[in-house]
């Protein structure tokens, strides 16, 4: 039988053979990285490394499964997750750059500490005994035969990292895996003597930073407008009862307030643009927590303008999961890596088509009850309650005693059938009503049906991702819906995928 003329194409045959190939790289310094496999691998001339063996020490059942979770959609976050590796022995093939000197062409001269000559070396490999620590990144990719396809073919699994190292009398080795989600969720947005201000947001608590001058701070840096200052409520004159430096984010009163001083502000300007949607605000948050060097991916995201304001330091993930979650999106960190961030898919479209014959596995459904025939939602955020005084406006006395300001998204043709449940409020960060009707409104295109969530397992693919359209075919039903959470199953046997689809109910 011909060998295809992609690697795709040869995973796409029953009888493919599936090398799992397993590399960690330690924090050392020296760039040392280690190669494993669960079957006999070796590299060609052609491939970086070159003649290299990866050593055949994965035991068990290989690889563990990788699951992965689109959450609901008013949560805001999904998730990735891994297992544990299993390893027979310890010595493993490895290379390294520590004490190595270039010399081209794929030469190196090996020196000790002392600079003594010590050998000549064709390639940076070894082999020898693996020091396994916490933190180091581990990469699973899936490999054909190197006689059929090379070294760069093989395609990436999952990126991570050791969690826990155990092992066994026997000599075994076990480590756990985990993705990067952990140490990026819990990375800090830090709020020192300065708020943070992003976006258009009303009614915010300054910080005084410099009483005798009656000196406020809205921000660390530049932003884009200060719209108005309040005493309490009551609108202060521009020039007469305050003036503002728009570059370093201040404004300063001109006599002592008599109550809570509060201001609308248009906030930060990074590299010459003010800094107002969901994706850029994300991306400013993900820079300030030092997490720049993450690849990010964003899809389709509202670019309706919103608000936040920070007066405390925070934790990247729960401010990342209440943005996104404000914008009917999600965002996780999946199995290679990678920052996601988009709107929560709706179902309907038809995607991949899979008949019941290419499905390993009984296709299990079941009604999903949870239906909403109006999704009432936040926009236009009040940073600061009070009841003001006397004098303020009718408008700002009655914002100032609420969170924001309040509507919904209506199905103007109920199903008398149907048992629809109120919906929890949607709190979005837009300030404009109509982006926040919008995103809502996708919520209500979601739960004004009945969906059905129908599991099954599949032939592995590399191709699926989750919140991707599929067709299930089988037993004379159709399933029409997105991928909700998409497990890969490396145990020994054939690759498989398990997944669980949201339809839109029309089964």
């Amino acid at each position: 039988m011909p060998i295809p003329a992609t690697v795709d194409g040869y995973f796409a045959l029953p009888d493919a053979k599936r090398i799992l190939l397993l590399e960690i790289t330690r924090n050392d310094g020296d760039g040392t990285k280690y190669y494993l496999s669960d079957d006999r691998y070796q590299t060609d001339f052609t491939d970086n490394p070159y003649m290299l063996t990866f050593s055949p020490v994965i035991g068990g059942s290989g690889l563990p499964a990788l699951r992965r979770i689109l959450a609901d959609p008013f949560e805001g976050a999904g998730s990735t997750s891994f297992g544990g590796v299993t390893l027979n022995k310890k010595d493993v093939a490895f290379t390294t750059d520590g004490g190595l000197l270039d010399l081209g062409g794929g030469d190196f001269l090996k020196v000790n500490p002392a600079g003594d000559l010590l050998a000549w070396a064709l390639s940076v490999t070894g082999f020898g005994t693996m020091t396994l620590r916490r933190g180091a990144t581990v990469e699973a990719k899936i490999a054909a035969p190197r006689q059929f396809y090379g070294y760069d073919t093989a395609q990436l699994l999952m990126r991570g990292q050791i969690a826990r190292i155990g092992g066994s009398s026997r000599g075994e080795t076990t480590i756990e895996i985990t993705d990067s989600s952990e140490v990026f969720r819990r990375a800090i947005v830090p709020v020192t003597d300065k708020p943070l201000c992003f976006g258009r947001c009303r009614n915010v608590s300054p910080f005084l930073t410099d009483a005798l001058n009656l000196e406020y701070a809205v921000h660390d840096g530049e932003v884009q407008d200060i719209l108005a200052v309040y005493d309490q409520g009551v609108a202060l004159t521009e020039g007469v009862h305050w003036t503002k430096d728009a570059a370093n984010g201040t404004f300063t009163l001109t006599s002592s307030p008599a109550g809570v001083v509060t201001a609308d502000v248009e906030g930060e300007v990074y590299s010459g643009s003010w800094v107002r949607k969901t994706q850029t605000v994300a991306e400013r948050l993900i820079a300030r927590a030092g997490q720049s060097d993450i690849t990010q991916q964003f899809g389709q995201i509202s670019s309706g303008v919103i608000g936040l304001y920070l007066t405390e330091s925070t934790e990247l993930g729960a401010l990342l999961t209440s943005l996104m979650r404000g914008a009917s999106a999600y965002w996780l960190i999946d199995a290679t890596g990678v920052f996601r961030a988009e709107y929560f898919p709706i179902p309907g479209s038809a995607g991949e088509l899979l008949q019941e014959a290419e499905i390993l596995s009984e296709v299990e459904y079941q009604d999903d009850d949870r239906i909403h025939s109006s999704i009432r939602y936040l926009y236009r955020r009040n940073w600061t309650q009070y009841q003001s005084l006397p004098a303020a406006s009718q408008t700002q006395a009655d914002f100032s005693q609420r969170d924001g300001l309040e509507s919904s998204a209506d199905d103007p043709s109920p199903d008398s059938e149907l048992q629809y449940s109120d919906s929890e409020r949607l709190d979005t960060y837009f300030d404009d009503q109509d982006a926040a009707a919008t995103v809502a409104g996708r919520l209500l295109d979601i739960f004004k049906q009945v969906r059905v969530r129908a599991r099954g397992e599949l032939p592995y693919s590399s191709s699926r991702e989750l919140g991707q359209p599929i067709t299930l075919a089988a037993g004379g039903q159709i399933f029409r819906g997105i991928i909700v959470s998409l497990t890969d199953v490396f145990d020994g046997s054939y690759p498989a995928q398990q997944v669980e689809v949201v339809d839109d109910g029309d089964v």
